[in-house]
């Protein structure tokens, strides 16, 4: 009579099981696939609604959101006119973890901006933005260019050109002892390693994170019988070059 709940509880542990391990490989396919192209992420079109206002629209994808002063318009060559105070609308406060508030959006979002201009070639726009996933993923800053026709063509997106960011120049560090140290062994003169290390050895022997091996020592040295000069030398050296060989290997 008991074994048939028994075989019901069994079959709840096993469905229960199955639904977990479902769950768990659903998250992990999840995780896997990792954040959206910045182009499915924030998909960026331009227009010329007339010759006097640009607009700028971003569809952002679910999960994602941009930064309201990290957006920037700008004219590539500024012969060309002249840009106005962008409107931006109302986005919402988000705060980060060092507990500073910033505007994102977050959907779809417009920003027009007026422009004054009397150019009959293509305008060339320059336009930056920046955002992050809420799973904590930042993009790096983003700047696209648009060509614009101003001359009566008006109301036609334009998806622009992603522009490479330029690389930062990779600060010069300082040359430091460990520098010294790399370059000594790297040359291979093996005579002068051996006497460097020698000397760290007897150097770190006096400093002191390492008075409390004194005691010790001396234990050592004085607890032999029959102890000569020639070996409490020898028990001294061997102290020297494993305080040699520790500074060598850390």
């Amino acid at each position: 009579p008991t074994v048939r709940p028994r075989m019901i509880k069994l079959h709840k542990l096993i469905l229960a099981t199955c639904l977990l391990l479902t769950s768990w490989v659903s998250l992990a396919h999840a995780e896997d696939k990792g954040p959206l192209q910045p182009d499915q992420a924030f998909a960026l079109t331009v227009l010329a609604v007339d010759n006097e206002n640009i607009v700028a629209e971003w569809k952002i994808a679910p999960g994602y959101y941009l930064y309201q002063d990290r957006i920037h318009l700008a004219l590539k060559d500024q012969s060309q006119g002249t840009l106005g105070q962008s409107t931006f609308p109302k986005g919402i406060m988000k705060q980060d973890d060092s507990m500073k508030n910033f505007m994102v959006y977050t959907n779809t979002v417009k920003i027009n901006t007026p422009i004054i201009t009397q150019t009959q070639k293509p305008l060339e726009l320059l336009v930056s933005y920046q955002g992050c996933s809420d799973g904590g993923y930042c993009y790096p800053p983003t700047t696209k260019l648009f060509m614009l026709d101003m001359n009566g063509n008006f109301n036609k997106a334009a998806t622009g050109t992603t522009i490479a960011a330029t690389a930062p120049e990779e600060p010069v560090e300082p040359y430091t002892e460990q520098d010294e140290i790399s370059d000594l062994l790297t040359s291979h003169a093996y005579f002068t390693i051996i006497l460097t290390f020698l000397g760290i050895g007897f150097l770190l022997a006096f400093t002191p994170c390492v008075l409390p091996m004194y005691p010790i020592l001396s234990g050592i040295i004085v607890g032999h019988k029959n102890l000569h000069t020639r070996k409490a030398f020898a028990l001294s050296c061997v102290y020297v070059l494993c305080m040699s060989l520790t500074y060598a290997i850390g």
